[in-house]
């Protein structure tokens, strides 16, 4: 980097800076590498050069490098200010409507400015505000002249301005879903150069239709998502058609991200689309899918929540779906639930069957808000909602908690004493939209995180001495009554 800034005068530097790009493309730490006053008198340098540079490739490489240290938020004092940041949108063809210009020199502009603009709210506010960015990227976006390459990082633009709801108001009024669809439309007619595009596009639509989505929580509407307009349930009707294509497609690796990015559309497609889907094909895809992500070791309440959520909501309202859900998520369930009720020998057929439903299991009592809610709640529905099945297929452990936050000790209170066979619990309040868009987009939450998210969510500790004696009391009745078994500290001595 110090050696591309003494030769910035000569007439080799762009051959050197091909070089650098290629050698650093993959680098997120330009200024752990090379320092941070390094880093800033090279992006000064590269700023100057934009500045001036009328050259195509000159321009290609610059962007491409500035993009490099843009991942990074040190040493940028130069970039972010608006004067520069025109320039950008200059060569991103988002100043003036370009009739045609070089998809690589608009691809690399633009992803330059999601970089930038991730890291100030206040230049993005102003951009859409003062400059109609929404506008102007739709606008570009429907240009058939341009590069169908710029789909990518347009999108990537279209999804930073969703962060904002200034921005999502913005993109809504210039009927961003009619674009999005267009992109999907034609993508997944040729997958092979275009599933990018159409990945990108399926996370927008994601964003932008979250308000109709079955956790919308405004105005403490919980579950009700508010009706789709008229254009809205129309694009929809397409959307639904496209993302019932991507769930057909073969169960290969190339497709996971298309799949993944479908699933996440599906949460907020409108009641009056449904019929467009095929009830048996459509399931049987989503627990093909279920099956694949439950393998996921880095992340799993990114790869679980959202089709946990979908397959959770078909079981609520088909019957039918809750027997094919069961039979392939637990095909040794009819065994186990012939087991005595000891809280020992159903579990364990379950845990060693390497099924589905033995790795969901762990995640019942995951420290992962949203992953332990909706594997315990799909469980429990496609159960019927029958505590007793759920406790004797799960182990009273895994089920502990659950139980816990819909009230339903006292129900097993019941079961212990022979009073009761099979109660419906009352409804729990669930994780919201804007917290299930959390864990989709980073998975993680520590432990001193979840405890505080739970309070905030609704979720019951036991923390007095009174409700701990009431639980002791509750487990050695069912223990008593041989519907589990507590292995204690003598008793693995002796093992």
């Amino acid at each position: 980097m110090e050696a591309l800034i003494l030769a910035a005068n000569e007439n080799n530097f762009i051959q050197q800076l091909q070089i650098f790009n290629q050698e650093n493309k993959n680098s997120i730490t330009l200024s752990l590498t090379y320092g941070i006053e390094i880093k800033k008198r090279f992006v000064t340098l590269l700023v100057s050069k934009l500045q001036t540079e009328k050259f195509e490739q000159e321009i290609f490489e610059c962007l491409f490098a500035l993009r490099l240290c843009c991942r990074e938020q040190q040493g940028l004092e130069d970039v972010m200010n608006l004067e520069f940041i025109k320039r950008i949108l200059y060569f991103a063809g988002l100043i003036e409507e370009l009739k045609e210009g070089n998809g690589l020199i608009i691809e690399e502009a633009s992803k330059c400015l999601v970089n930038i603009l991730m890291r100030d709210n206040q230049l993005l506010t102003t951009l859409i505000l003062d400059y109609d960015l929404p506008k102007k990227i739709i606008n570009a976006l429907n240009n058939d002249k341009l590069p169908k390459s710029i789909r990518f990082a347009f999108g990537r633009l279209i999804f930073l301005i969703t962060t904002s709801e200034i921005g999502t108001l913005a993109l809504e009024s210039s009927n961003v879903l009619v674009t999005l669809i267009k992109i999907c439309e034609e993508g997944v007619q040729n997958l092979k150069e275009q599933s990018q595009y159409v990945v990108e596009a399926l996370k927008c639509i994601f964003k932008i239709s979250m308000p109709l989505g079955p956790l919308h929580d405004k105005n403490e509407e919980i579950g009700k998502g508010r009706p789709p307009t008229p254009i809205e349930a129309e694009a929809f009707n397409k959307i639904s058609i496209i993302l019932q294509q991507i769930l057909f497609l073969p169960r290969e690796q190339q497709y996971h991200s298309l799949k993944d990015a479908c699933v996440n559309c599906l949460i907020n497609v409108p009641a009056c689309c449904i019929p467009v889907f095929d009830p048996e094909r459509t399931l049987i895809s989503l627990i093909d899918f279920l099956e694949v992500q439950v393998q996921v070791k880095e992340n799993p309440a990114q790869a679980l929540t959202p089709v946990l959520l979908v397959l959770t909501s078909i079981a609520r309202q088909r019957f039918d779906a809750r027997l094919i859900l069961k039979s392939r998520v637990f095909p040794n369930a009819a065994i186990a639930l012939e087991q005595p009720n000891d809280g020992v020998h159903a579990p364990e057929i379950i845990s060693k069957d390497n099924s589905i439903g033995s790795r969901l299991l762990q995640h019942m009592t995951s420290f992962n808000i949203a992953l332990k809610h909706y594997s315990c709640e799909f469980i429990y529905i496609i159960f019927d909602e029958c505590v007793e099945d759920m406790v004797k297929i799960t182990g009273f452990g895994n089920a502990a908690g659950f139980m816990a936050n819909r009230n339903l000790f006292g129900v097993l209170g019941q079961l212990a004493s022979g009073q009761a066979t099979s109660v419906k619990s009352t409804p729990q309040r669930i994780p919201t939209q804007e917290e299930l868009q959390s864990e989709v987009e980073s998975a993680q939450i520590s432990h001193t995180d979840s405890q505080t998210a739970g309070k905030a969510m609704g979720f019951k500790e036991f923390q007095d001495e009174a409700e701990a004696e009431k639980l002791a009391e509750l487990i050695d009745n069912l223990e008593k009554k041989g519907m589990i078994k507590i292995i204690r500290k003598d008793d693995e001595k002796q093992q």
